[in-house]
């Protein structure tokens, strides 16, 4: 079983194939660290025709490692350019990834960026005489908080990890390390490298730093799949020909329409942002999952933008699939003329047993929905020609 999962979206693998054929991942022990390549010929990832997602089982990694990957072509040595940091966590999440919703959350002021699990800021040394630097900290996905660190050292090489108690205004004690390993802080909220590392600490130098984040990245994915689940019912209440899915969704990552994609990261946005900012409770709303995302779409602030949003890209993705064909059976829905059964039209022209149904003038046949597929809405515009009096809109 695989210690962390790396999950991959190549958006457009026709144009990936066009120059590569494989990926190579690289992982670092922080964010902004020294990237290594960890696969080789035998383990690294082989692109697919269709195919835009790719997991990468990491036995020796951790949930504080980074990774970045890179295509390459094999035969003759070209590369991409390196990926985006990613973060070592299993996200779980089908619709659309973490980065997307966090794009939505990012401000142009930094005060108004909604921040996660991996953000922290003013890492320095106590006093700029000190002869002592520290690259880079790993803080856990699960932690959120925003609190003033302090590393203070016992000699030249042992260290004790402290952080301000908000509730009692003293100094909590989080372990002691050593400069020449690796460090995890007791509550598992931070992790130090000892390649990051340098100077020659004397007791008595510190290093501060502060976390800043608003929710853990864990959270965050909680609320993406509950986006999921509230896109999933809107579909199901909307489209009703659609068998509900209980326990799964109704898609898989190779198969998610763009729409879905697009609102599902809205409103995981909102939720996020409502629950950071206390305004689950908004008056004047109903109770009613449907009835809320309506009303929402209706109101006139900055707030409810991102369910308007999401309930645009599902209205167009509804609109079609009640009124041109089934995506999950592959059967055509006629909006076409059709005529309604007349006994005494047809037997007058000797035409027996007719029921309901639609003209496709090219099989010069009568179809029922039953017997109709997705190609055969390409003939309707060859119907109208055949259209008379018979048939009735």
């Amino acid at each position: 079983m695989s210690v962390v999962r790396l999950t991959i979206e190549i958006e457009d693998i026709c144009r990936a194939l066009e120059d590569f054929n494989f990926i190579d991942i690289y992982r670092s022990q922080t964010k902004w660290g020294t990237y290594t390549k960890i696969t080789n010929t035998n383990t690294r990832i082989k692109l697919c025709p269709e195919q835009n997602f790719y997991d990468y089982d990491d036995n020796n990694g951790s949930e504080y490692h980074w990774y970045k990957y890179q295509l390459v072509d094999t035969s003759g040595n070209k590369k991409s350019n390196f990926s985006e940091p990613t973060q070592a966590y299993t996200p779980d999440i089908t619709y659309c990834k973490f980065t997307d919703v966090r794009r939505l959350l990012r401000s142009k002021s930094y005060e108004g960026t909604i921040r996660f699990s991996d953000s922290y800021r003013n890492l320095r040394k106590g006093d700029e005489s000190q002869d002592v630097y520290l690259k880079a900290i790993s803080v856990n996905p699960n932690y959120s908080g925003t609190q003033p660190y302090i590393i203070t050292f016992l000699n030249a090489t042992d260290f004790k990890l402290e952080v301000n108690d908000e509730t009692s205004y003293a100094k909590k004690y989080l372990g002691q390390g050593s400069i020449s390993a690796d460090f995890i802080a007791e509550d598992n909220s931070i992790k130090i490298y000892s390649s990051d590392w340098s100077g020659v600490p004397v007791a008595g130098n510190t290093v501060l730093f502060d976390t800043d984040s608003h929710m853990s990245i864990s959270d965050a994915i909680l609320f993406i799949k509950d986006a999921e689940t509230l896109v999933d019912v809107i579909l199901e209440e909307n489209i009703s020909y659609l068998t509900a899915k209980d326990t799964t969704t109704r898609f898989e990552r190779n198969t998610v329409p763009k729409a879905v994609e697009a609102a599902t990261s809205r409103f995981a946005a909102f939720f996020i942002y409502t629950t950071i900012y206390n305004e689950q409770s908004i008056n004047g709303l109903p109770n009613n999952i449907n009835d809320i995302t309506v009303a929402l779409s209706k109101r006139e602030n900055d707030l409810s933008s991102w369910v308007k949003q999401a309930m645009k890209y599902l209205d167009g993705y509804v609109k079609k699939y009640t009124s041109q064909f089934d995506p999950e059976s592959g059967l055509a829905i006629a909006t076409a003329p059709r005529w309604i059964n007349d006994p005494i039209i047809f037997n007058a022209s000797g035409v027996y047993n007719v029921g309901d149904g639609v003209f496709l003038p090219d099989k010069d046949k009568i179809f029922n929905r039953e017997e109709m597929t997705y190609n055969s809405l390409l003939d309707w515009d060859l119907m109208i020609p055949y259209i008379n009096q018979y048939l009735v809109y």
